[in-house]
């Protein structure tokens, strides 16, 4: 059997996504301290559903990483608007002159002229707060397992969300041997914090 590499086995995958992305006990031990290439050994005989499922949860991390690389840009050219629009507006007011808008004619001399110092600093501020570490964040949804902007969601205590259990506990019809249930309910338990009725997750 021919090797294949690990970017034609399992992509981008991680080791905590491979593991959430394939059946249970498709690994007989923890992944954590298992070298790739043992990894890549069990993958690579799986039958062909189990690497049709991994197919899928590349792609699925593909889109939802070009869908970030693309909500990034949008944030980056809309703190650059800011600052302009702030620097602008900066300029109005000190041509003003503090008095009503038409009450003086406008003072010219600032045409063109560079940005003062409080008014860099303020663009400087604007684009940071846009672009820092803490405004890009990224969670992962327990319930869609999707990867998002951390302030689209929030952290709740799990159990206390209103009928949580109607919505996200499998019919007996539904239910597959691959899904990994969590108090009878079909949540990503990874990215859980806590146990029992103080368990949380974004």
């Amino acid at each position: 059997m021919s090797r294949l590499s690990r970017k034609a086995l399992v992509g981008d995958l991680t080791k905590a996504e491979l593991v959430a992305a394939l059946p249970v006990n498709t690994f007989t031990r923890s992944l954590r301290n298992m070298r790739w290439s043992n990894i890549l050994e069990i993958v690579q005989v799986q039958p062909d559903h189990v690497q049709d499922m991994l197919h899928h949860a590349n792609e699925v991390k593909k889109r939802a990483k070009q869908e970030q690389h693309d909500h990034k840009a949008e944030r980056m050219r809309f703190a650059d608007a800011r600052c302009h629009k702030l620097a602008r507006q900066k300029e109005r007011e000190e041509m003003a002159g503090g008095t009503e808008r038409g009450s003086e004619p406008r003072n010219l001399a600032r045409y063109l002229a560079l940005p003062s110092e409080d008014e860099v600093k303020a663009c400087h501020k604007a684009f940071l707060a846009a672009t820092s570490n803490e405004a890009l964040a990224m969670s992962i949804c327990v319930i869609c397992a999707w990867e998002l902007m951390k302030y689209e969601g929030e952290t709740h205590i799990l159990l206390d969300i209103p009928n949580i259990r109607k919505h996200l506990t499998p019919n007996k019809s539904e239910a597959h041997p691959a899904h990994r249930l969590w108090e009878g309910m079909l949540l990503l338990d990874h990215y859980m914090e806590g146990e029992g009725s103080q368990a949380s997750a974004w």
